[in-house]
């Protein structure tokens, strides 16, 4: 019984740290002062891109036909990335994307530009 419990604890260990880490903005605006080693990645469009942006973000648009290719040139596999896009379902599949090539610290923000312009958080415009 104890092995059983064990290896069941231990599955679920093992599934949740396949898990991006999904914060909302106040615990990304946390996050991103604590680590200045951090990548923002923002996978949206380059029009939108230019409409605004996080800031220190980097534009990789995960509809590029390389884009795990493209990040891997700016990111090594173990560096922590935030990754967005206006409300989470390019970032999801860019997420998994990575998770696939063997990214280990993804972090997403939830509900993306969405929910950053929301909270009147600053925003970059080129």
């Amino acid at each position: 019984m104890k092995q059983i419990l064990f290896s069941t604890v231990l599955l679920v260990s093992v599934l949740a740290a396949d898990e991006p880490q999904r914060h909302d903005v106040a615990s990304t605006k946390q996050m991103l002062a604590k680590d200045a080693k951090m990548l923002v990645l923002d996978v949206r469009t380059p029009e939108e891109f230019a409409a605004g942006h996080l800031p220190q973000a980097v534009l990789v648009t995960i509809s590029d036909d390389d884009f795990v290719g493209r990040v891997k040139k700016i990111a090594a596999s173990d560096q922590p990335i935030l990754v967005y896009c206006a409300a989470g379902g390019r970032s999801a599949k860019a997420i998994k994307a990575l998770r696939d090539a063997n990214y280990t610290q993804l972090h997403e923000l939830k509900g993306g530009m969405t929910e950053w312009i929301k909270e009147n958080e600053p925003v970059v415009k080129k």
